[in-house]
């Protein structure tokens, strides 16, 4: 089955923006706010400058990949392309199949017939409408971040070496981060339908902050107690 193959590999890509995003979005923001903090990063610049760029390629990179139209490479395209053409794979029968593997004995629990009874008969069309929402979404890609990605961190251009603030002179942080939410809430849509038979409807859910923040706090909170 092609779909759980798909959305692992998406999960993976979201995760992997998601984290870089937000570790680059703290370290400016701490450094801003915690001066002991910033003295600590100003200990070593080389190696936070070298982080933080690196988290900027691999955002940009991760993208490109996520908004790729080339069809011998794994895209959100193919994701909701999968789901349409596996719609048997959002059955109710389906869905209780894959709950019912879950339990040990494979005895069908009590709640189990009143879980499918409230399921939603899930079509291709519900999948169809979300493949408009990706369409937006890689307009602003293509048409602020695309060129960056292309120009800055996959090559070289030599029209821009000497001025590249024109590159980023049409992006904002709100329009990335509604790119970004936009993955993770789609991703976590994705989920309901397969796993709770949910009609795949967008909420504008926004990806767990302490999750990421947590941890990568920590290591500032080492850093600056060292």
């Amino acid at each position: 089955m092609k779909f759980e193959t798909y959305y692992q590999e998406y999960c993976n890509e979201v995760h992997k923006a998601l984290g870089c995003y937000l570790y680059w979005r703290l370290i400016n923001s701490r450094a801003h706010e915690d001066k002991a903090l910033l003295r600590a990063l100003n200990r070593t610049p080389l190696s936070w400058i070298l982080t933080k760029h690196s988290l900027q390629v691999t955002l940009f990179m991760t993208l490109g990949r996520v908004f790729d139209i080339d069809g011998d490479s794994f895209s959100i395209d193919d994701l909701l392309k999968t789901c349409i053409e596996e719609i048997q794979s959002f059955s109710k029968e389906k869905l209780r199949e894959r709950r019912l593997a879950e339990s040990d004995d494979q005895v069908e629990p009590e709640w189990m017939p009143d879980f499918i009874l409230r399921a939603d008969e899930i079509e291709q069309v519900d999948f169809q409408k979300l493949r408009s929402e990706v369409g937006k979404h890689r307009r602003i890609f293509e048409e602020n971040y695309k060129p960056i990605r292309h120009k800055l961190f996959a090559h070289s251009d030599k029209e821009h070496l000497e001025d590249r603030s024109s590159l980023w002179s049409s992006t904002n942080i709100g329009e990335l981060e509604s790119i970004l939410w936009f993955l993770y809430d789609l991703q976590q849509t994705l989920f309901d339908a397969y796993n709770n038979g949910k009609r795949p409807f967008l909420k504008g859910r926004k990806p767990n902050f302490d999750f990421y923040e947590d941890d990568f706090g920590r290591l500032l909170d080492q850093i600056k107690g060292t």
